[in-house]
């Protein structure tokens, strides 16, 4: 296997030893209803899907409603398209087959059991002989196929170009529409299926284009070459997912793109390379989670972006009452399952305003000092938590997100790692090389390192494994190892547009991921004059993302783009104050749909270091009392190597206040 780099360094397997999770397999011991027709009727029954071979059904809801469907006994809750679906077409597809399609074999009048059945989903779809991908399919014809060319040395931006050329000659004025390239629940589905099968959604009678059912169904209106970046992007998710743990052949991802979309594009069935069921990797890892931060798939409700997405990981089990759970009820409770299961991740916004600082570690170094060298700890690790808690994350569980990306950068929180001399894993026969060990070696101005006295204090810390207990013999060094004091951090004050051109141009233009996620993400899509997105979004915010995202283009086009000279935006300080706001939400790794969240919470800053100024967000009840707190860039991990921002307390140097800082711009050297 070679490694490859076709995918931003967003997110990574943590150099620590993971425990497999292993939940049992309650799939395997639990009947499910399948679903089969027989002389026109649906008929099903209750069995061990494993036992059996039966289908998958991936589809987008619409706007159900609850209707009698021919050859179905009561009613069903489907739109109108979908029931027209289910029964002229469905049959055809399935044949004698057991299928499982969730609006059929799930009682939607209960509400536990719809719920109940988002644990189980990922394993459904993953031991079906092959899953039916139902495309809407609005505006893509059978001829658009024939105007393609899926040759391998086709990139993107040719398929979209081509599309484009063949639509402005053959289908002018009409658009493309498909919701199984923007909502959430289809990415999971695809990415488990390892053998797919396409299928029109459409019936005969709606097979024009433009139908009212179609319009009254869907809000997405897509270009040819935003249709053509969403399905690569859904094609090399499901291309990349079939062996999680090690890297594949950048060549096989490739191969299994192009015939995803090939596949799309002729109604084809298509089968991934590499294992026939795809196993459950521990932890959401590269491609099948952190890929998708520039995603903008939506969901009707906050809550199934944990619900949708973190059942295909083995670590998660859905919480008995999560029925009644909010998202940020999940989201805490999802990333104390990781905690708990030994990942260790931290949630990008502060976990609460001042934490002391032997508790600014992460998880997988969660420490504790005491005198009593009698006190041991519990075997059992649920037992061990309940006397030493994991740190907590916050009162209100962040912002809601309101497209995948949103989620995905909420899991991106720096690591903070200490170091330890002599170090954890040090056994007893070793210690006597570290009792002359110099504790120097770190400057005395860093607050972020202090040394503890020998036989005098124990070190207890938390493996992911186990408990590890030290009684240094000498004296023992606990450190930040990477700090520097920053010279200065002011809130931002600007008057005019000239001002704010010249700010984004000095602290955006270095950032080499999150704004460009933005770009091809939800920027792009507020702007569009054509999209429906911008329904329910604030016009302040609406403002805000068209002037960002002209900017950015007229920097990145040769020659510049005069265009944000010839647009009209508010000529006053409210609109200036709003895109410097989400400018920075951008920069730290926020996006748009905090920005009601933020202005209670957060304040935009200037930090200087180094001869740099670099855009970030610190707590706003920090702004009024300036002097009480002094700023360092620490040393951190995850994604990447990156710095965090810390408000040091003066008056108490054992407590520091986080704030939110970029990661993806360049301050080597420090």
């Amino acid at each position: 296997m070679t490694e490859r780099n076709d995918t931003a360094d967003v997110g990574h397997e943590p150099a620590v030893s993971i425990p497999v999770i292993n939940n049992g397999d309650r799939f395997a011991q639990q009947k499910f209803k399948l679903c089969y027709f027989e002389s026109g009727r649906l008929l099903s029954a209750d069995i061990f899907p494993m036992a059996f071979q039966y289908l998958a059904i991936s589809h987008v809801w619409g706007q159900p409603k609850w209707q009698h469907i021919p050859g179905i006994q009561g009613q069903v809750l489907a739109s109108d398209s979908k029931a027209k679906f289910i029964a002229q077409r469905l049959p055809g597809l399935v044949g004698a087959d057991y299928f499982w399609m969730d609006i059929l074999c799930v009682d939607q009048k209960d509400k536990g059991a719809r719920v109940a059945v988002t644990q189980y989903i990922p394993r459904i779809f993953r031991h079906a002989q092959r899953t039916i991908f139902v495309k809407d399919d609005v505006g893509i014809q059978m001829c658009c196929a024939g105007a393609m060319d899926f040759s391998s040395t086709v990139g993107e931006g040719d398929l979209g170009e081509l599309l484009t050329i063949h639509r402005d000659r053959f289908h002018r004025g009409q658009y493309i529409n498909e919701r199984m390239l923007t909502r959430l629940w289809i990415l999971e589905e695809t990415i488990l299926s390892n053998t797919i099968q396409f299928a029109n959604g459409r019936c005969i009678e709606d097979s024009d284009n433009n139908s009212d059912i179609s319009v009254q169904e869907t809000a997405v209106h897509l270009s040819s070459t935003r249709f053509v970046w969403k399905l690569r992007e859904l094609a090399k998710a499901w291309a990349g997912a079939f062996h999680p743990w090690e890297s594949t052949p950048k060549s096989a991802i490739d191969q299994d793109s192009l015939s995803f979309i090939h596949g799309y594009f002729n109604n084809g069935t298509i089968q991934r390379s590499g294992v026939n069921i795809r196993p459950l990797h521990p932890f959401p890892e590269v491609h099948t989670f952190y890929a998708h931060i520039s995603s903008t798939r939506r969901t009707s409700k906050p809550r199934d972006f944990i619900l949708a997405t973190m059942p295909q990981y083995s670590f998660y089990q859905v919480p008995s009452n999560a029925r009644d759970m909010s998202y940020r009820e999940l989201f805490k409770d999802c990333v104390y399952q990781l905690w708990k299961s030994g990942f260790p991740m931290q949630p990008l916004v502060p976990r609460n305003v001042a934490l002391k600082l032997s508790e600014l570690a992460t998880p997988e170094h969660q420490f504790t000092f005491q005198e009593d060298e009698n006190a041991s700890f519990p075997q059992d690790r649920e037992e061990t938590l309940c006397r030493f808690p994991l740190p907590e994350i916050g009162h209100d569980g962040g912002p809601e997100p309101a497209c995948l990306g949103d989620l995905v950068k909420l899991f991106c929180g720096p690591r903070i790692l200490w170091d330890f001399y002599p170090p954890l894993d040090a056994k007893n026969a070793d210690l006597d090389k570290y009792q002359t060990f110099p504790v120097e070696g770190i400057s005395e101005s860093n607050p972020f390192s202090a040394i503890l006295p020998a036989d005098i204090t124990w070190i207890k810390v938390d493996y992911p494994e186990n408990w590890r207990v030290l009684r240094p013999l000498c004296r023992t060094r606990i450190s930040i190892p990477r700090a520097r004091k920053v010279d200065s951090v002011m809130e931002i004050k600007i008057d005019s547009e000239s001002e704010l051109l010249s700010l984004l141009k000095e602290t955006v233009s270095s950032s080499r991921i999150m704004w460009p996620a933005a770009i091809l993400g939800e920027l792009h899509e507020i702007a569009q004059p054509t999209s429906t997105v911008q329904e329910g979004v604030p016009a302040e915010i609406h403002f805000a993302s068209k002037f960002l995202h002209i900017w950015w283009l007229s920097q990145h086009s040769d020659p510049p783009s005069p265009e944000i000279a010839d647009s009209k935006f508010p000529d006053d300080n409210t609109f200036i104050d709003n895109a410097v706001r989400l400018a920075a939400l951008i920069t730290c790794g926020l996006g748009s749909s905090t920005f009601e969240w933020s202005k209670q919470n957060l304040t935009p800053a200037l930090v200087s270091i180094a001869g740099k100024r670099i855009m970030s967000l610190i707590p706003t009840f920090l702004c009024h009392r300036k002097s009480e707190y002094e700023y360092w860039l620490v040393g951190a991990v995850m994604p990447g190597d990156r710095w965090a921002l810390l408000a040091l307390d003066r008056r108490d140097k054992a407590l520091v206040t986080p704030c939110i800082f970029p990661w993806d711009v360049d301050l080597d050297p420090l």
